[in-house]
């Protein structure tokens, strides 16, 4: 499989496994380390629809950041996301 593509497994509506592919955006490769680490350290993790809910709550505010570096780098301004903070 290619790098921007990732894998889950789910129970299908006959209660069977089943492992579903989808494709990584590239963009996700500008969303910087420590927005990652901070949302794992905050979400909810109470049951899988609150993760959710925490996931698409931060959505816009993910989609900035990431929208934000993919532009400073098409201007030739690079960051190393991996230890910005």
């Amino acid at each position: 499989m290619e790098v921007n593509t990732c894998s889950i497994e789910i129970i299908n509506q006959r209660d069977v496994v089943q492992k579903v592919y989808f494709r990584i955006p590239p963009v996700t490769h500008y969303l910087s380390t420590i927005t990652k680490t901070r949302f794992l350290e905050d979400v909810n993790r109470d049951g899988s629809s609150e993760k959710l809910t925490g996931l698409l709550g931060q959505e816009k505010a993910f989609m900035d950041e990431m929208m934000h570096f993919l532009k400073l780098n098409a201007l030739g301004i690079y960051f190393n996301l991996t230890y910005l903070s």
